[in-house]
C-alpha cells in the first residue's frame, strides 16, 4: 500500500533479510546466496525503471535504494565448483525410454560433442557430412540465434570440426529414422 517512491535504503535491508530467511516449502532450506542474488537484481532493475519514470514525471528527490547500499551488503554472486557427469548417468540420460526420444538426442548431442546449449539448438542434420572419414563430422559455423561462435569475438568466421562419435551417429541416424517425425 506504499508508493515506490517511498522506499529507502533500510526497506531494502529488510527485504534482503526476509528474502534470506525464506525457505523452501520442499526443502525447508533457506535460498542460496545466487537465488537471494537474482531477486535483488530483479529488484534492482525494477527499481532503476521506476526513477527513470520518476524523474520523467520532474520527481528528481529519490534514487534506487538499492544502489546506497554497501557493497558487504548487497548480496555476493558464490562460485561453485562444476561437477561433470559421470559415463553411468549419461548412458542413463540418453538411454532412459522416460525421457523423450528428441531431448535424449539432443543430451546426447550436448555430452558427446561438447557443444554449448545454443550451438547444440541450431545443428542441421542436413549439415551432418555422414560420408566423412574416419568418422562422420558436423562443421559447426554458427549459434542457434545465427550468431557467430562465443569463440568468435571478432566475428572472422572461425568455425568447428565435430566429429561424431559413432554411438552419436546410431542415436542420430535412429532419430532420423523413427523419431524425427514425431
Amino acid at each position: 500500500d506504499r508508493s515506490v517512491l517511498s522506499l529507502d535504503d533500510d526497506d531494502i535491508r529488510d527485504f534482503l533479510r526476509a528474502v534470506r530467511s525464506a525457505k523452501n516449502p520442499i526443502t525447508g532450506k533457506t535460498l542460496s546466496e545466487n537465488t537471494v542474488l537474482n531477486v535483488f537484481s530483479t529488484l534492482s532493475l525494477m527499481l532503476d525503471e521506476a526513477e527513470r519514470q520518476a524523474r520523467k514525471a520532474g520527481e528528481t528527490r529519490w534514487s534506487n535504494p538499492c544502489k546506497q547500499l554497501r557493497p558487504m551488503e548487497r548480496p555476493q554472486h558464490v562460485r561453485r565448483p562444476r561437477d561433470y557427469y559421470r559415463r553411468e548417468e549419461v548412458e542413463a540420460l540418453i538411454t532412459d525410454p522416460r525421457i523423450p526420444f528428441d531431448r535424449r538426442v539432443f543430451w546426447a548431442w550436448l555430452f558427446f560433442t561438447g557443444m554449448r546449449h545454443d550451438e547444440a539448438a541450431g545443428i542441421r542434420v542436413g549439415a551432418i557430412e555422414w560420408d566423412e572419414t574416419p568418422l562422420p563430422r558436423f562443421v559447426l559455423r554458427r549459434q542457434a540465434s545465427g550468431k557467430p561462435l562465443k569463440e568468435d569475438r571478432r566475428g572472422i568466421g572461425l568455425t568447428r570440426i565435430i566429429p561424431l562419435h559413432p554411438a552419436l551417429g546410431a542415436l542420430t541416424q535412429r532419430w532420423l529414422a523413427e523419431g524425427f517425425e514425431e
